[in-house]
């Protein structure tokens, strides 16, 4: 079995009457995994008492086995964190700030700095002032931090929030490769879905500061979306196909766009695409495209959150 890199037992934690997590259960393992749920379930409270920030009124967690709140010195160095809303100091360069940070860790080389640099894509500004980035380049320059101690695991709070697509999908391209190349795993708190599929092994999704499922993604699909199919065709007898769908009680009409239409179906593929087919036939209808969809994160969060169902 997989070590246990963090380990949350009953953790709860109320601010006022507000309660921010209940009894929250919860393990991460070596690999990428996803902290998922909307504003206001409980991502960033739990990262604050992995961060040491934060104490819990019940419960405790541990990171390495140890306690980041009483151990936080032997932590320093193996578990790294990027926390929301970290202001840096804009009057220094790049190259100046990390100085800084190289100073609490004497192990790290010259050659490391640069290929950590280098990888991260930050090398060639690395004289820039921090005050002339952009925001993509400054969350680099965070990861780039996270990294230079050679971490056993990385912790990011919302790491892609208030970035532009393209970087958004550079950041998490680095995440993925600093599992793939030097073997950091990540605990990524994220309530940004479309592009995540691609990076996480095992997700966890939280709502109102409970627990509603966690595992490996590709399990979790399979648990709860083996009959969720999509389906999305194209053709120009819109209204037949519309009346061939119609009278089919195992058919939910998602979208309609132009000559496209796309549905999801609730029983098997093979018995549906044999009738479905065969009025096709019949009606003489020329279909330009059928496409059968892979399930996406974003369909596993809506039926997880909407449905209140827990994974044991």
């Amino acid at each position: 079995m997989n070590r246990e890199l963090i380990h949350c037992t009953a953790l709860t934690k109320k601010f006022g009457k507000i309660i921010a997590i209940s009894d929250l259960e919860m393990r991460v393992y070596p690999g990428i995994t996803g902290l998922i749920g909307p504003n206001g379930s409980g991502k960033t409270t739990t990262i604050n008492i992995l961060a040491g920030l934060v104490y819990p009124d019940h419960g405790e967690a541990t990171i390495l086995g140890l306690d980041p709140l009483h151990e936080k010195n032997k932590l320093v160095g193996q578990a790294t964190f990027l926390l929301e809303n970290i202001s840096l100091p804009n009057h220094l360069t790049v190259e100046e700030y990390l100085e800084r940070v190289m100073l609490r860790f004497s192990s790290i080389s010259k050659e490391d700095y640069k290929r950590i640099l280098e990888e991260i894509g930050i090398y060639d500004i690395r004289r820039r002032k921090i005050r002339t980035l952009s925001a993509g380049m400054k969350q680099k320059l965070l990861i780039a931090q996270c990294l230079l101690p050679n971490p056993e695991i990385i912790i990011l709070d919302e790491p892609i929030t208030n970035l532009d697509p393209i970087s958004r999908i550079n950041i998490l391209s680095i995440i993925k490769e600093m599992w793939k190349k030097n073997g950091t795993s990540i605990l990524l708190s994220t309530h940004i879905l479309p592009i995540l599929e691609d990076v996480v092994d095992n997700i966890i999704f939280l709502k109102d500061g409970e627990k509603i499922a966690e595992g490996q993604y590709t399990k979790l699909v399979e648990e709860y979306l083996k009959d969720y199919i999509i389906i999305e065709l194209e053709t120009t007898e819109v209204d037949t196909v519309i009346h061939i769908l119609d009278n089919n009680s195992n058919v939910e009409l998602l979208k309609i766009d132009g000559r496209k239409i796309t549905f999801k179906i609730n029983e098997d593929h093979r018995e549906f695409t044999k009738r479905f087919f065969k009025e096709i036939v019949e009606n003489e209808v020329f279909l330009e495209k059928y496409v059968v969809k892979k399930p996406s994160l974003d369909e596993l969060y809506q039926l997880l959150i909407d449905s209140e169902r827990y994974y044991i």
